[in-house]
């Protein structure tokens, strides 16, 4: 089934579909692509996870991320609203099973997953504290979150969210990280931890709005 209209925001979805089918990482250095994941990942608890472990990747676009966790062996499903971005999800992850699915309405059921990684996802939904409350809900009790987004040292008020640059600049769905630790908590997972990055969009067109707003990486990793 489709996802439903009110839960994507379908010109982001329709981009990000056209981005990953044009760009889909292939011509990028692999060395460079598995540097990026093992920063990712690096305090990952990957011992405390059976050798059978279900992962969720919510938000799969290219696969990229998902093809070097599928090397570790474990089973997963790699989740997308775009149908175009999990045809290069396929090709990048012939193992995992996929799904056209909004991140707040997962077709699994509760409990079903032992970890789930979302990596610059978060930001572009229209319904972050949602898609956060329905990752926990298919988590096991136990069950690891391994994040990825950016954080402000400046909200971006009403005014400002007009601006389309901030949007097609990846900005205008960032926000503080105490709000962003807030969200993380009152979807219920506990032992939450932000760890600040460095910054995501030097020498893009973006990087004097990222700069005026006090753009950063950040790492969230939890548990359910």
């Amino acid at each position: 089934a489709e996802p439903s209209a009110e839960s994507l925001d379908k010109p982001t979805v329709e981009g990000f579909g056209f981005e990953w089918t044009v760009y889909d990482q292939r011509k990028r250095d692999p060395a460079s692509i598995r540097a990026t994941f093992e920063r990712y990942f690096a305090k990952f608890p990957w011992d405390v996870l059976p050798d059978s472990a279900l992962g969720v990747d919510v938000g799969s676009g290219s696969g990229r991320w998902a093809a070097l966790v599928a090397e570790r062996g474990y089973r997963l499903v790699a989740l997308d609203a775009s149908r175009d971005a999990l045809n290069v999800t396929r090709t990048a992850v012939p193992s995992a099973d996929v799904l056209n699915a909004s991140a707040v309405e997962m077709p699994l059921a509760s409990d079903a997953a032992d970890f789930a990684f979302s990596l610059g996802v978060l930001h572009h939904l229209p319904n972050t504290e949602g898609a956060l409350a329905e990752i926990h809900r298919v988590l096991r009790p136990g069950g690891r979150l391994q994040a990825a987004d950016i954080t402000l040292s400046q909200s971006v008020s009403g005014n400002d969210k007009m601006d389309v640059s901030l949007w097609t600049g990846c900005i205008a769905g960032g926000l503080l990280e105490g709000e962003l630790r807030d969200l993380v908590a009152a979807a219920g997972f506990s032992g939450i931890e932000v760890v600040p990055g460095g910054e995501v969009f030097a020498g893009a067109p973006q990087a004097s709005n990222a700069a005026d707003f006090g753009t950063r990486g950040a790492g969230i990793r939890a548990h359910r």
